[in-house]
């Protein structure tokens, strides 16, 4: 005899039939008709917990989207009751094949697919694969599939709950996470949680910690577990041998479906597993917990590398108010950038679902295109991401400087090594994210060994006759020439070559060269400074001259190192040693350097050969100069007719302009 039991909220009902005809006559504002059983049972002790007196009202507020319904006919009517309560289009497909099509067919449109999960099996492909905003709402059989629909309705009674992290104890972040064992859960089994969110090694029945196992059998159906046959994959339990976790007592198995938490985010292998599960549906993880109380779990689909960011992402996106849906293609588009397919994610549940309500301040936080939600979460958290970039930037000038090792620069080889390896010991300990005070001190150092590598070659310059490319320019081979015009004499006789290394063949080399004037500038990777300075310098014998020239920073970036100037041979010349200091540049800024030129007594009159040299963030470049030294107080000659510019852009003849 069908037994019934009202309320204000909610209708019980028992059996299949009774729920399909209370179902196709319900309408918002009546009694739910809800399954008698184990699953209402379950929920209905939870909300005794929690002091929650009688049923909750389901939420009627009209959500955008479509409800699909496919299979059995006895998952039509939980999914009917879904479709009327949230006032969106409900479309009943036959066979559970022909889902993916029709999902596909609806864009980005928000679909919930309800259905058995062992006849959504037959799919053999996660269902969701077709469109990015898809949750799955099934469950292993009809009445926990409606007790999940009608938590999904009123998952707002228990809103106010905590969140709540399990991390295995060797993960990267460890320290921060409230569980790293089954023995700290006190708050979780008490409490329970909004967000539980557990990130360990796992397969696709359970997840793991070194005191116990997680596990997604449906025990409480009271059936034995499917035996496999012939070819089928299989694990220790379903050939009646227990748990594989043969180091483990049986009271260290806790069954998913007994772990209190609205919302479950789950980062191990094979999380979520419905179509595209291996194993029977009656063990799969993901589903244990909505066979308890859960009202959606987002988890790895196949195989998973985890990464701190994944979490960070769709905890900040539903944070701000954003619909399950739209959290986890937010979160699929970020983890495409880290991993592509290896890090994708799927959902189990509704995707109109709203973990937390979006703030008033936040109303326009989650723009339409996905990208743009994706930025929007990071930055809400950027600290970690910031650090990210500025490690992947610190990477790349310590790959841009160990280069330079191939044209003889000197650079300090045991602290480029040393920086490298406390790079890699910093992105390993916090996966991949470092703190700004490490990347600071990383910057610095980085700028340290520029500026003695500047240093040492202002030094060298002195005691030389010191070219840019002597020594290493047998080892290049010219690769293009592009005509260009003079920025010295303003003759047509320049042109501006590129130059690849022979062996390093990423390493090139750009030289703007004329006929007349010889080298003008050098450049070892792209060209950054720009530099203003008068074409020629006269300084007069025993005197100190103070020169002055204007650099500024026409790149995007910030740039960070050292400058320098000296002269070929000023030893033996009779001029002093030249000057080297640190430099840093935002974007777009000039500054004006200045320094001073000692000039012996007995300094050779002539014309000397002499050069800034820059090398920041590891681009290495070089401008080169007249300096005349007179018998007089310094004046300037009137120029021959072919120098008639008092002034010129070394950079010119490089930047087009």
């Amino acid at each position: 005899m069908i037994v019934y039991e009202e309320s204000d909220n909610v209708l019980l009902v028992t059996g299949d039939k009774e729920l399909s005809r209370s179902a196709s006559s319900w309408r918002p504002g009546e009694p739910f008709p809800l399954p008698a059983g184990p699953s209402a049972d379950r929920y209905r002790a939870l909300l005794v917990a929690h002091h929650l007196d009688g049923w909750p009202q389901p939420d009627t507020t009209e959500r955008q989207g479509t409800v699909i319904t496919t299979g059995d006919r006895g998952a039509y009517w939980p999914g009917l009751l879904l479709a009327k309560a949230t006032h969106r289009t409900h479309r009943h497909i036959e066979s559970p094949l022909l889902v993916p099509a029709v999902i596909k067919s609806l864009g980005d449109e928000s679909v919930a697919v309800v259905g058995l999960a062992a006849e959504l099996s037959i799919v053999g492909d996660w269902v969701g694969a077709a469109a990015p905003r898809v949750g799955i709402v099934t469950a292993r059989d009809i009445a926990s599939l409606a007790c999940l629909v009608y938590r999904t309705l009123t998952v707002r009674a228990l809103a106010d709950r905590q969140d709540f992290v399990v991390m295995h104890p060797t993960d990267a972040e460890a320290e921060l996470a409230d569980a790293v064992a089954f023995d700290e859960f006190g708050r979780l089994n008490s409490e329970g949680a909004r967000i539980l969110a557990i990130r360990t090694h796992g397969v696709e029945c359970s997840v793991n910690l070194p005191d116990g196992v997680l596990c997604g059998r449906s025990d409480y159906l009271g059936r034995p577990l499917p035996r496999p046959t012939g070819e089928d994959r299989f694990v220790s339990c379903l050939q009646g041998a227990g748990c594989y976790r043969r180091d483990l007592h049986e009271s260290q198995r806790i069954a998913a479906a007994d772990v209190n938490a609205s919302f479950v985010f789950l980062e191990s292998c094979v999380s979520i597993a419905v179509g595209s599960n291996a194993l029977p549906t009656d063990i799969g993880l993901g589903l244990g917990f909505l066979s308890g109380t859960a009202v959606a779990v987002v988890g790895a689909l196949g195989l998973h590398l985890p990464d701190p960011t994944f979490l960070r992402v769709f905890t900040t996106s539903v944070r701000q108010g954003l619909s399950l849906g739209e959290a986890v293609e937010t979160l699929n588009q970020h983890a495409q950038e880290i991993g592509g397919e290896i890090s994708r994610f799927g959902l189990l549940g509704d995707p109109t679902v709203v973990v937390a309500p979006r703030p008033r301040a936040q109303q326009d936080l989650a723009p339409s295109t996905g990208g743009s939600r994706v930025d929007a979460a990071l930055e809400s958290d950027s600290p970690p991401i910031e650090g990210l970039s500025e490690v992947v930037q610190l990477n790349e000038v310590l790959s841009r400087l160990q280069q330079l090792q191939w044209l003889d620069l000197e650079i300090p080889e045991d602290e480029l090594r040393d920086l490298r390896r406390e790079i890699r010991s910093a992105t390993m300990r916090t996966a991949p994210h470092v703190d700004k005070r490490t990347i600071a001190e990383l910057r610095e150092r980085t700028v340290a060994v520029q500026s003695l590598s500047i240093d040492q070659q202002i030094d060298q310059m002195h005691r030389t006759w010191w070219h840019f490319a002597e020594g290493f320019l047998p080892r290049l081979r010219q690769v293009t020439t592009v005509p260009a015009e003079c920025p010295l004499c303003g003759g047509d006789g320049a042109f501006i070559g590129t130059f690849s290394h022979r062996v390093e063949t990423g390493l090139t080399v750009e030289t703007l060269h004329c006929r007349r004037c010889a080298d003008i500038w050098w450049s070892v990777g792209e060209p950054t400074l720009r530099l203003v300075s008068p074409q020629a310098h006269w300084l007069a014998r025993d005197q100190t001259g103070k020169l002055t020239s204007q650099i500024s920073n026409p790149t995007g970036q910030r740039l960070s190192g050292a400058i320098g100037f000296g002269v070929s041979a000023g030893w033996r010349t009779g001029i002093g040693v030249g000057w080297s200091r640190e430099l840093s540049l935002e974007p777009g800024a000039t500054k004006e350097i200045g320094w001073t030129m000692e000039i012996s007594s007995s300094a050779q009159l002539h014309e000397h050969k002499s050069a800034f040299i820059s090398l920041l963030d590891g681009f290495y470049s070089a401008w080169m100069y007249r300096l005349y030294v007179t018998g007089q107080e310094p004046q300037k000659p009137g120029p021959p007719p072919a120098e008639a510019r008092d002034t010129a852009d070394f950079s010119r003849g490089l930047q087009g302009e």
